[in-house]
């Protein structure tokens, strides 16, 4: 799988508007980060875990406006 790069994240809103669905592609280089694309062009960040607690999977929306802020935040929750 190729690394995820800025430049494919701003193709993004693009591809979701041409498909009319969102679009949730995955980071190979950060475990459990996802990048989601709504068909309006809303970019969100996303990290995937399983709680060590309840087994459960669970979703952190990551405060974050481009890839290389959302990874520093992935690595921070890591």
């Amino acid at each position: 799988m190729k690394a995820l790069t800025a430049t494919a994240v701003k193709a993004l809103p693009a591809q979701a508007r041409k498909e009319g669905k969102a679009i949730e592609i995955i980071d190979p280089a950060y475990k459990g980060m996802r990048v989601r694309c709504t068909p309006l062009g809303k970019l969100s960040f996303v990290y995937r875990y399983i709680s060590p607690i309840d087994k459960k999977l669970k979703r952190v929306m990551l405060p974050a406006n481009t890839l290389a802020d959302a990874r520093q935040y992935h690595h921070a929750l890591s």
